[in-house]
């Protein structure tokens, strides 16, 4: 009987038992990932950089799985579950892809599903008019594939940056980017010591 069940998780919730196919592994192929290398949960190597890569991240993630021996059941989704005050345990159904639904029995159940895990797509009127390709940033990984193409970023946030500079380093000639109010820019190097400030030294 498992003692513990973790339901989805991010890098935090590697620390507790991780779901490593989803640790930023399928995102746009450019991506720096915002979490610093020095956090407590699950710490980064000394040796790497402020803010890694996001296949570094991955590898790092499904390394730290392996060597714990975790197990680990990715595609597999939480059903509901109940806790039993008499036996003091829980009651956790979870279904695989195959459809089956299996009963687990843990004594903690640990929720780490993060705040942005999936994609919210508006849906703005005119978008089933519109004659060309719609993609959400989730989706985005490579800027070669629109080539002769013009392109609007929708958003100013760090992953539509991200795309928008893809696009332009890939040749894109086109590109907007779409806001609704004014972007404060900060440069890296002052960026860092404002943010954790309380936390490290930065030299």
């Amino acid at each position: 009987m498992p003692e513990v069940k973790q339901t989805n998780s991010g890098k935090l919730g590697a620390h507790q038992s991780l779901r490593t196919r989803r640790c930023d592994s399928n995102r746009h192929y450019n991506l720096i990932t915002h979490t610093a290398s020095f956090v407590d949960a699950l710490p980064n190597p000394a040796s790497w950089p402020f803010s890694a890569p996001k296949d570094k991240v991955a590898s790092w993630c499904e390394f730290y799985a392996g060597a714990l021996d975790l197990n680990i059941w990715t595609e597999t989704s939480f059903v509901d579950g109940d806790f039993d005050e008499d036996l003091k345990q829980w009651a956790v159904h979870v279904q695989r892809t195959s459809g089956e639904v299996q009963t687990l029995t843990p004594r903690h159940l640990v929720f780490t599903t993060g705040l942005l895990s999936l994609p919210k797509i508006p849906n703005s009127k005119g978008v089933d008019d519109f004659g060309g390709k719609i993609v959400h940033s989730s989706r985005y990984q490579k800027g070669d594939k629109y080539l002769g193409k013009r392109v609007v970023v929708v958003g100013s946030g760090a992953s539509e940056h991200d795309i928008a500079q893809d696009l332009w380093e890939h040749g894109i000639e086109d590109v907007t980017m779409v806001q609704r109010s004014s972007t404060y820019i900060m440069s890296f190097q002052r960026a860092v010591p404002t943010a954790y400030a309380a936390l490290c030294v930065c030299v």
